[in-house]
């Protein structure tokens, strides 16, 4: 009886060994202004991508949020008039990210990767890309090459957590105003290949869908199904920015359920919340009626997955 005893007590003390402490931190990107000097477009004809003051508070929502409930660390990168979200700014800031982390000797970081702004993509390879400030060209004309040149590839900073063999969530939140927006037509949502690429396209497209749709332990959570228009919608009740209306009356959706989540668990008994359930819970349909239902294809793969703590009272 005591030799079974003291097998059942070593192998809890190695379940909890096995158990990892995590650090988190968080790269909350706002991209709300863009280039509307007609001098500094690049293409006769180019449609200016419309003002998004609701990414700044987005993006400022979600710092927040993570600062209170995750008790997180990171970096807040937004756009201002003439100093816009460019490629170089976000890698900037995901490179400041990752010394923090080193200079902290985090042994099991986990990142948040937010983003609010314009995005566009093809309803085919959901292959997702962020509108940098200062792109001044026409996205619908163009090739992926060209676009993985000039854009923001969500494949490129998915990659930088993976060599860096960082945990992460990612949260999509590309967005558009409803009913003032004009810079994203039916034309450049629909697709961004040329008519003959597109053919050539097809025979690789279900494999390459389902590498961008991330069937893995790390959630990737889209607002929306790439290639479709999501708007930005109402804030809810929050208290990290009490004045959020002298920034914007509204915020991009996928933060607005983020708010709502912690929102239901901050009046709920649970003393925590697993990624896991944040996950299951913001991209539910019966969470919010002011909102859309996110998209996310993430699988408990790690052994851990269930268990890794987003937030703590």
């Amino acid at each position: 009886m005591k030799r079974l005893l003291a097998i059942a007590l070593l192998w809890v003390a190695g379940v909890c060994r096995a158990q990892p402490v995590y650090q988190y931190y968080y790269l909350s990107v706002g991209s709300g202004n863009y280039e509307h000097r007609p001098e500094k477009f690049a293409e006769p004809g180019f449609l200016p991508f419309d003002e998004l003051p609701e990414a700044i508070l987005s993006a400022r929502l979600m710092q927040g949020l993570l600062e209170k409930g995750a008790k997180a660390k990171g970096e807040l990168v937004l756009s201002a008039e003439h100093s816009f979200i460019t490629k170089q700014r976000l890698l900037a800031g995901l490179n400041r990210l990752d010394q923090r982390i080193r200079a902290d000797h985090a042994v099991h970081p986990f990142i948040v990767f937010y983003y609010c702004g314009h995005g566009i993509s093809e309803n085919m390879g959901w292959n997702q890309f962020f509108i940098p400030g200062n792109y001044t060209r026409t996205p619908g004309n163009k090739s992926f090459e060209e676009l993985n040149n000039s854009l923001i590839f969500l494949g490129d900073i998915t990659d930088f957590f993976l060599k860096k063999k960082y945990e992460y969530m990612v949260l999509v939140d590309c967005c558009r105003k409803e009913g003032k927006d004009s810079s994203l037509p039916e034309k450049r949502l629909s697709y961004f290949f040329s008519q003959q690429n597109v053919e050539t396209f097809k025979t690789v497209v279900a494999a390459l869908k389902y590498l961008n749709e991330y069937h893995q332990a790390n959630p990737v959570v889209f607002a929306i199904s790439p290639g479709s228009v999501v708007p930005t919608v109402a804030v809810p009740e929050q208290s990290f920015i009490p004045d959020s209306k002298a920034i914007a009356d509204e915020v991009g959706p996928l933060c607005r359920r983020s708010l709502l989540v912690y929102q239901r668990f901050s009046r709920g008994a649970k003393k925590e919340m697993t990624v896991h359930d944040f996950v299951a819970m913001a991209t539910g349909k019966s969470l919010d009626g002011g909102s859309p239902a996110p998209v996310s294809f993430y699988e408990d793969q790690a052994p851990h997955a269930s268990g890794l703590v987003i937030f703590r009272k």
